[in-house]
């Protein structure tokens, strides 16, 4: 692997590392906090949702580390997203 190639995949696992360490918890507490998921789109959090499920299998598959680090925290945050979508919706339509 070359250099450029080793900074680009540091790169991209710390930009992703922000997001789905800050965005992601951030969202999943504020939805605790609040009890509700208004504004939210379930569409756009599955899709998400499988997205990091497929990533985190194909970086599994290829047993590449820059793929499998960053989609371990999305997978779970992910979930418990959904997790509150199906939680607080009896209190408000989606």
């Amino acid at each position: 692997m070359s250099q450029i190639s080793q900074i680009l995949g540091i790169g991209v696992i710390v930009l992703s590392l922000s997001l789905f360490f800050i965005g992601l918890p951030v969202q999943a507490y504020k939805n605790y906090k609040r009890k509700s998921i208004k504004g939210l789109s379930l569409p756009l959090f599955l899709l998400n949702f499988l997205a990091y499920v497929i990533w985190l299998w194909y970086g599994l598959l290829i047993t590449n580390l820059t793929i499998i680090i960053p989609n371990i925290p999305a997978v779970i945050f992910g979930a418990i997203i959904l997790y509150q979508f199906f939680t607080y919706r009896k209190k408000q339509p989606l």
